[in-house]
């Protein structure tokens, strides 16, 4: 039977914590073990509660009790330290898995998909079939397998493709941006050649408990506003220098949003040429000044900002 090392970033929410842990104890069917990393906070006593009486009933549960609140990044690379079997699972602390055997079918695609990194559950963001396996760009982080091999790759590119600042050391997600970590190292995976599937057949509800919290967190000044942001910012810079403008308030109108980046370009590719496959069969062509015939090539971008530009 597979083993596999799950971890819960706990914060609060004892409620939703109790249902997580017990629709993991329902629906896995690999020989797993649970780490509860918790992220301490004042008043957390009835979280503290729900953990120590699933470890009474449940021996593969321990817990990970962290120094400080080291966030949903922190968590995860607590796990990633932790972790020692050749998958690794990841669940926030307010989703419940409805499918049984969740974790087998994540892993299986992987097994048979040498070049797939990461799973998730669901369609995923532009997810679509390639033929054997249903792809996406990247999905919300709320609950994914990564492949053992695809940390240890992209750890050693860590001097090559480092955080979104010189000052951090994280081997694995950026603690300093705030938000969207794991669309970070999904753009991390891809630089080190790896692919990311999906299983629309596994369902994972997500209750999105810190997403919907607080409207301020997405403006100005917000966690999740400023982390896109920071993103947003630590790419451009590493893909189009510092001819770009960086604010935390607004983006660049020149800059390049996530699909256009390198590192996504193939996938765009097999995306688009799978919902249009004759999209540049015939292409126009021009003559360039002091260049010659270029090809004029369709691609697919984001409906707005590439009005009247050239990229």
């Amino acid at each position: 039977m597979r083993r596999l090392d799950i971890g819960i970033a706990s914060y609060l929410n004892p409620d939703k914590l109790r249902a997580t842990i017990t629709s993991i104890r329902q629906h896995s069917t690999t020989d797993w073990r649970l780490f509860i990393i918790h992220n301490p906070s004042k008043g957390d006593g009835d979280t503290r509660a729900v953990i120590r009486d699933a470890m009474k009933v449940e021996p593969r549960i321990s817990l990970v009790e962290m120094p400080e609140n080291v966030g949903y990044a922190g968590a995860v690379n607590k796990l990633l330290e932790l972790a020692e079997t050749d998958c690794i699972a990841y669940c926030d602390n307010d989703v419940e898995i409805r499918t049984p055997g969740w974790d087998e079918k994540l892993c299986e695609v992987m097994d048979a998909n040498p070049e797939v990194g990461w799973m998730f559950p669901g369609s995923g963001h532009f997810g679509f079939h390639n033929g054997q396996y249903h792809e996406c760009l990247w999905n919300a982080g709320y609950c994914w397998v990564l492949r053992r091999k695809a940390v240890i790759s992209v750890s050693a590119m860590r001097n090559r493709f480092g955080c979104h600042d010189h000052q951090c050391n994280d081997t694995w997600f950026c603690q300093k941006l705030g938000h969207h970590e794991e669309v970070d190292y999904m753009i991390r995976l891809r630089l080190a050649g790896w692919r990311i599937g999906c299983r629309p057949d596994v369902n994972v509800f997500h209750h999105e408990t810190a997403t919907r919290a607080d409207d301020a967190v997405h403006k100005p000044g917000g966690r999740i506003h400023d982390g896109v942001v920071r993103w947003m910012n630590k790419w451009n810079r590493y893909f189009c220098g510092e001819d770009l403008e960086y604010s935390m308030t607004k983006y660049d109108d020149r800059a390049l949003r996530y699909t256009d980046w390198p590192p996504d370009a193939l996938y765009l590719e097999r995306f688009t040429l799978k919902h249009f496959p004759n999209i540049n069969a015939n292409p126009e062509t021009v003559e360039v000044p002091g260049v010659g015939k270029m090809d004029v090539i369709k691609v697919l971008k984001p409906h707005g900002p590439y009005k009247g530009r050239a990229i």
